[in-house]
């Protein structure tokens, strides 16, 4: 488990998974990252649990 949080904030996961803000934010438009949800006008953030499975999946289902 990468997280401990239920809900996580994108600088949480910059820090890790190592990659910058404008990444994720480019794999997210791309589709490569799960959507976040909104909580708020300017609250973005992943469920700790489709975070967790994402990046299994791609370490080929290490965790």
């Amino acid at each position: 488990m990468y997280f401990k949080h239920p809900i996580v904030r994108p600088a949480e996961l910059s820090e890790v998974t190592g990659l910058s803000l404008v990444t994720l934010w480019s794999y997210r438009k791309k589709g490569i990252l799960p959507e976040p949800f909104k909580l708020g006008p300017r609250f973005v953030c992943w469920n700790r649990d489709v975070l967790n499975a994402w990046i299994d999946d791609q370490q080929g289902g290490k965790s």
